[in-house]
This record gives C-alpha cells, structure tokens and sequence, in this order.
C-alpha cells in the first residue's frame, strides 16, 4: 500500500514538473514566434487589409511605381505623442513594407523643430503637425534634396456638402510625390521678365514650381538671344507693354520647332494697349477676346474673399473633359479665377486638321458679360483653353491660354487652401511637356460599409471552415492531448 502511495506520488511529482515544464516552453514558443513575426512584419506586409473600400491597400499602380525605384526613398512623418494619422501611418507602413528602398521615419517637430528647418526656409507655408515629406535624402537638412511636403488637405478630399473630408487621398499624393522626386526630367522653365519689372507674380511661381522639384529662372529675350531649347516651357503672365518685334520673332521661332507657352491675359489691358505682338500667338488660331469683364450670379460659383473685395470678382469656374482637368474634376477639386477675369473667343469650326482648340476652363451659365455700350451676353464663356499644333510627325506646339493672370500668383486666391490653383498649373505643366507621370489614383471612401457575402461559393467557404475545419482542428488537438497525458 505504502509503495503504491509512494508510486502515485513519484507520478504526480513527475506530471508536475512536465507540466511546467511544458508550460515554460510553450511561453518560451509563443515569444519566439511573436518575436520572428514581429521582425517579419517590419520587412514584409502580413497584415490584411479588412476595410470595405480597402483604405490601406495599395493600387496595382502604385506597386509599379515601387517595384521601379533605383534610388532610396524616405518618408518622413510628423506625428507627435498624441496626434498621429492613423489612415496615413498605416498606408505609410504598407508602402515600406513593399520595399527596401522606401524608408519610414518620424519626426516629432515638437520637440525636434529644427530636423524642418530646411523646408520651412523654402516654403512660405510652416510645416505643420500631420504633414507627410517625401525625399530623396537621409538627411532633412541636406540642401541637395529633392522632396514633396504633402499636407493634410492633400491626404484627404472636402466635401463641401456635407462639410466634412469624407474621402482619404493619401495614396495618390505619396505616390505622386514619390514619381516626381525620383524622375528628374531635366524640364526648364522660363518666365518672361522684361515685362514686368518689380513683379512679384513671376517670384511666386518660380518659388511654387521650384518646390514641386522644377528647374525655373527668369528670361529675357528682348535683345534677340534665344536660350530656348525644343523642350522647354515658357510662361507670359502679369506682362506690362507689348512684346517687342524681336521678342515676337523669338518665340515664334520657338513654337516653330515644338515649344510650349503659357499666356496669362489681363484682358482689360491687352484689349486697351492694343497688344499686337503678344497678340499675335493667339490671333494665330483664330482665338480672340470678347469685350468686358465676367461677372456671375450664382453665389455657389463665387468665392468671397477675406479682403472684403466685391466677391462676383473671384468667379469659381467649370473643368471642363481634358487630359489637364480630368484628376482635379474627378478628386473634387475646385479652382479660382482671379479678379477681372474675360473671356476667350474660340473658332466654331478649325479648317486646319494639324490643329485642336479645346476649352479647359469655362464659367458657368448663369455669368454674364456686360459690354462698354451696356449690352449683356449670358455665359458660359471659356476663360482657359488649350491649343495643339502638330509641326510634323514627331512634334507639335502647344499654347494655354488664360484670361486671369493672378490665377496662378494671386494672395487673395491662394490665401483660400480649399482652391487647387497650384495643381492646374502643375497640370498644364506636366501637358505641356507630354508627361504622363501625374498618376490618378482616386480617393476611398472613409464611410465603411459592413463586408457583405456576395456569392454562394463564398457563402459556402465560411460555412465549411466554422463548421468542419475548425471542429476538425479543435477534436483532433484534444484527442492528441488525451493520449499524451494517459501515456503519463
């Protein structure tokens, strides 16, 4: 009796120290793996994307553009303790996950402000808490760098109905601003400068395309030297006088040979200075400018201003179907005209085949012109159309022509964040130049539906694993049990 006691005893020593033991190695098992996943994890995406309209996956696009980087990519954050985008830092994680050549790092500008010196000395905007900067350097004080500070406005769209940003767009602005970093295009751009002595409208944009990672510097031509290439872009806007003959003569020459101009009209001043040089580039295509000025009655296409300017002035105009337009019209985006705007003339019918006119920008019907002598003309009126002119076989010309020159350099419209005047100019830029980099990726939905069984086979999928797999898998692990602890 004694030894039989001594026997169970010896047994339950024995089924105890197993026990623990096994329980230790099991911890020591589950650390192990957390650990190895954990590592994983930082390396390759594990995660699964559950959201209805798959926020936080990335697009067939996207991965093209990754799985073609050659340089290093970093994406700093700037996130601080209790203010961190959680849509953009997941999106964020998926897009190093995807390669080792994107980089994630945060920097927390509270307490480190100056690792944004640099790009707040650049920009006339401060970098803010949640802005997201792409680069092309380790280092965010380097003076070499190439980058994109992309802002909150940009991560997600406004919904001026319901007054709420309902879609997030952080996967197109990160991979734009990853595409325009890494692809260096050599693009030069001139602005016209012997018109407009003291301007500060041609400072403005230089400093705008300058931050979009464009090379862009004065030019003068009025003493016949031509620094042009086939290639490039020039921009005529806030012009003060006519152009000269020689200047005329020079970048005729210019679109001869496939250039690419943007003219900005103040209407009012080209139509009472009679300037018949600048007029001549669009004469040319049989585009001219109606008289008067445009005014609009519909206060849902106007903007009112913070200047307490007369607010029929800044006229908020239609996109219209065009390769420069159809992203902004499709993300929802608005622009603004600035003040005075006119409006442009088209031909009804083009007799030259080699030639295509094509409106971009129209004001809306219920506008109006109201001319000199009192008579009144209801809209819509162009006010920014496109001209291509095929030169040969491998080239054409192209020509924007706009009637709001401050479109692109006004305080009052840039004061307003809510306006994307600055990508319409970075449209037509990249239409001028036959660029096909501006990538269209279109907003998700923030507002998640409840994941939904569409199909019979899925249906029966779900019904096979609760009911059969997992059952299997349970009475199988306890019979595996049961035998194992009878063997003790």
């Amino acid at each position: 009796m004694m030894k039989d006691k001594n026997k169970n005893a010896g047994n339950g020593l024995k089924f105890s120290v197993y026990s623990t033991i096994m329980i230790a190695m099991t911890l020591i098992a589950v650390l192990l793996v957390n650990y190895i996943i954990t590592q994983i994890s930082n390396n390759y995406d594990l995660s699964a994307d559950m959201t209805s309209k798959r926020i936080y996956s990335l697009s067939g696009t996207t991965k093209q553009v990754i799985s073609e980087l050659k340089t290093d990519v970093f994406i700093y954050t700037t996130w601080t303790s209790d203010s961190v985008d959680q849509n953009a830092d997941e999106l964020i994680n998926k897009y190093a996950a995807s390669s080792d050549l994107v980089h994630t790092i945060n920097i927390d500008i509270v307490k480190n402000p100056a690792a944004v010196d640099y790009y707040n000395s650049l920009s006339a905007d401060e970098i803010l808490s949640g802005s997201i900067i792409v680069s092309d350097s380790a280092d965010t004080r380097s003076t070499e760098q190439r980058y994109k500070v992309i802002g909150y406005d940009e991560l997600y769209i406004y919904n001026e109905e319901s007054a709420v940003y309902d879609e997030f767009a952080g996967e197109s602005a990160l991979t734009n601003a990853i595409k325009s970093i890494v692809n260096q295009t050599g693009q030069r751009i001139w602005l016209l400068d012997d018109h407009s002595p003291g301007s500060s409208a041609n400072l403005q944009i230089i400093n705008m395309l300058e931050e979009e990672n464009y090379k862009a510097e004065m030019l003068s031509i009025i003493n016949g030297e031509n620094p042009l290439q086939n290639g490039d872009i020039v921009i005529i806007t806030d012009v003060q006088g006519d152009l000269t003959s020689t200047e005329r003569d020079v970048l005729k020459q210019f679109l001869d040979i496939g250039g690419r101009i943007i003219i900005a009209l103040d209407t009012t001043d080209t139509v009472k200075n009679n300037m018949e040089n600048l007029m001549y580039f669009i004469n040319k295509y049989n585009i001219y400018i109606q008289e008067g000025i445009i005014r609009e009655t519909d206060p849902a296409n106007i903007a009112v201003t913070n200047q307490n300017e007369y607010i029929y002035s800044y006229i908020i105009p239609e996109m219209q179907e065009h390769e420069i337009t159809n992203r902004l019209a499709e993300g929802g985006y608005k622009t603004l005209l600035g003040k005075n705007a006119g409006a442009l003339a088209l031909p009804e019918k083009i007799n030259n085949s080699n030639i295509k006119i094509e409106p971009i920008l129209k004001t809306s019907a219920t506008s109006y012109i109201e001319s000199q002598n009192g008579e009144i003309e209801h809209g819509g009126f162009t006010v920014m159309a496109a001209v291509t002119e095929k030169i040969n076989e491998e080239e054409s010309a192209k020509l924007i022509v706009l009637t709001s020159p401050d479109m692109f350099s006004g305080e009052e419209i840039f004061s307003q964040s809510v306006f994307r005047n600055t990508e319409l100019l970075l449209s037509c830029i990249l239409w001028l130049e036959d660029s096909k980099e501006q990538i269209n990726i279109s907003g998700k939905p923030l507002s998640q539906s409840p994941l939904m069984i569409e199909t019979i086979k899925q249906a029966y999928t779900i019904i096979f694993i609760v009911c059969a797999v997992i059952p299997v898998l349970i009475f199988g692990a306890g019979i595996a049990i049961y035998a194992r602890r009878k063997n003790l």
